[in-house]
């Protein structure tokens, strides 16, 4: 048992010794060199000799290791646009564009023009009659034709309206006449529209003091006035044999005012014009692009490798032994066990 024991300890130990055999390797074992290089292709990668000489000493390439210092993108020429809309303008009329034009420092050139309709100009037309008698919405005309300067394009159109309204507006006093035809004006006593009164043989004014009748005549009372009365012939005698003279009336009469109110309009259509402009602009490219690589490239020295490559074996034979030894003790504590049995 104690045997047994002892052989463990000295397997550990076997062990422990074999597998931490110690490596330090010195500053100048490690050799790097570096190089720095530019291309479009950022997975590019250079080509380092397998071994070189540092001092006198060989050395051999170990890893190559990659940096990505800058990235500068190629400039490049790309075509840009610029739209300039005009106001809302009388569709058929003029509207020039610049040909060129320059903005945030880029020059434009004008490419074309389009053009889309806009919300038309509604120019209300109104226009009315005056009637100095009674007139009703079905008997004034319904449409009235009106010359009208169109406030967009400045030409004179004719527009037709429609009636919109009838209403009274006002009374005035117009002035009117009626005429007079006396008959028997040979004779002391003279007739007009049945009345018989004296014959004044040329008085200036005739019918005077007879204004009421005068005016009742043609159907007015106090909407009317008798200005004055003259005669407006001569003594004539009439187809019936019959001695007539002529007057006239000069009245003015209260008479209703009535407006006949029409409604129109004139539609101007309006478009907008487009002008696409195009220019050239210096842009970062977004696909060719020069990148500034550093490569270093990490060499071992030549002897230092042997030392790691002998500790590697010493490691493999201390392994064989320890199983060579644990087969050994294996077997022979089953002789001892068989022994024991016989």
């Amino acid at each position: 048992m104690k045997r047994n024991k002892w052989l463990a300890g000295m397997l550990g130990l076997l062990l422990i010794g074999t597998v931490s055999f110690p490596t330090q390797a010195k500053d100048t074992d490690i050799r790097e060199k570096t190089i720095t290089y530019q291309t479009k292709d950022k997975e590019e990668e250079k080509s380092f000799p397998e071994t070189e000489t540092f001092d006198g000493n060989k050395y051999v390439l170990k890893n190559v290791t990659y940096e990505s210092l800058t990235s500068e993108p190629e400039k490049e020429k790309k075509v840009v646009e610029y739209t300039e809309k005009s106001d809302p303008i009388v569709k058929g009329s003029e509207y020039q564009f610049p040909e060129e034009k320059t903005v945030d420092g880029i020059v434009y050139k004008l490419k074309e023009i389009t053009e889309q309709e806009s919300e038309p100009y509604k120019q209300s037309v109104s226009a009315y009659n005056e009637y100095q008698y009674e007139i009703s919405h079905s008997s004034a005309p319904q449409t009235k034709e009106v010359s009208v300067k169109n406030e967009k394009t400045g030409g004179m159109e004719t527009v037709t309206c429609s009636l919109s309204a009838v209403r009274l507006i006002d009374h005035v006093w117009i002035d009117s006449d009626i005429d007079i035809t006396f008959q028997g004006y040979d004779r002391n006593a003279i007739e007009w529209q049945g009345l018989v009164f004296p014959n004044d043989r040329g008085a200036n004014a005739p019918l005077q003091g007879y204004e009421e009748q005068l005016l009742a005549s043609v159907g007015l009372g106090t909407d009317g006035k008798v200005k004055n009365t003259y005669y407006t012939s001569d003594i004539y005698t009439n187809a019936d044999g019959v001695v007539c003279r002529d007057a006239r009336a000069n009245i003015q009469k209260l008479v209703p005012v009535y407006r006949a109110e029409y409604q129109g309009e004139i539609t101007t259509p309006h478009i907008v014009k487009t002008a696409l402009y195009q220019g050239e602009q210096e842009v970062d490219s977004e696909t060719d692009i020069n990148y500034t690589i550093e490569a270093t490239a990490v060499y071992q020295k030549v002897d230092n490798q042997l030392s790691y490559i002998l500790a590697g074996v010493g490691i493999l034979v201390g392994v064989a032994l320890i199983i060579i030894i644990l087969m050994i003790l294996a077997k022979k504590r089953k002789e001892k066990q068989e022994h024991a049995a016989t």
